[in-house]
């Protein structure tokens, strides 16, 4: 199977200077894990709902007044939309994420690809 094959094909985006309670709500309303994050048209990180807990609120920030690109992670690992699945396990692995931005040879966003697509038996359990 490709990266394509399993992957949540619908990528919103977050401005690096919206508030982190923006973020969630976005997360929120869309059942959403992470938001890749954007800077004059180029992709500068990724928040993920665990940046918001735990470099955010874990760490006393007000939600409205911190800005996504304070809690964001900077790499954004990611891989093409026609690799296949091993070689995006391989990436998270070494990279020690549980989440992939999807790209396709123009290396346009296209999709994220989680730890739970690449293991059906964690989506069935609820796990992540």
């Amino acid at each position: 199977m490709k990266a394509r094959d399993v992957m949540t094909q619908e990528v919103r985006f977050i401005r690096f200077n919206a508030s982190v309670e923006e973020a969630a709500g976005i997360m929120t309303r869309h059942d959403l894990e992470a938001l890749p994050v954007f800077r004059d048209g180029y992709i500068i990180g990724i928040v993920s709902d665990q940046d918001i807990v735990r470099r955010g609120l874990g760490a006393g920030r007000d939600p409205r007044r911190t800005r996504v690109e304070e809690v964001m992670s900077d790499e954004v690992p990611c891989c093409y939309e026609d690799q296949d699945l091993e070689v995006a396990e391989h990436i998270m692995s070494r990279k020690g994420v549980r989440r992939l931005l999807v790209v396709n040879v123009k290396r346009r966003p296209v999709g994220i690809v989680s730890l739970r697509d690449l293991n059906p038996r964690s989506r069935d359990a609820g796990s992540l």
